[in-house]
């Protein structure tokens, strides 16, 4: 069936998830997972991602799929590098990591989608990052 399709399709998409294990700063890790959803729509798993996630807008069981399959294992690996930032003091006690989840993807997805369009391919992953870290970090952020 489409649903089938879709599922065995997803299943593989996250095959290409860069690895944020064993070491580096959570702005590192971070940097990592930001570039990988920046970059994913210019790949092809990332246009399939894309019209999955069209195709839910549609049909709320393939929106089900694209998040319980691509989105959430995504979101749980930044939860994961900010929770250790968290514990390590490099990042403050009271974030609400599903916030700062949000505020980390969409301007990295946005700039991946919309970038060459806008004129805003120039802008550098790091800068958008570092913008919203120096909220999260204590006053010794540099």
């Amino acid at each position: 069936s489409r649903d089938d399709l879709i599922v065995g399709v997803l299943e593989n998409i996250n095959a290409e998830l860069p690895t944020t294990y064993g070491g580096g700063t959570v702005r590192e890790r971070i940097l990592t997972l930001l570039r990988a959803v920046r970059g994913a729509p210019q790949t092809q798993r990332g246009q399939i991602l894309l019209h999955a996630a069209a195709e839910g807008a549609r049909a709320p069981e393939i929106a089900a799929l694209v998040h319980d399959r691509v989105l959430r294992p995504r979101h749980d690996m930044l939860r994961t590098v900010l929770s250790e930032g968290i514990a390590r003091g490099e990042l403050r006690e009271d974030v609400d990591l599903d916030v700062v989840v949000s505020c980390l993807v969409g301007p990295a997805l946005h700039l991946g989608m919309w970038g060459r369009q806008l004129g805003t391919e120039r802008v550098p992953t790091e800068v958008v990052a570092d913008l919203i870290l120096r909220g999260l970090t204590p006053a010794t952020y540099s």
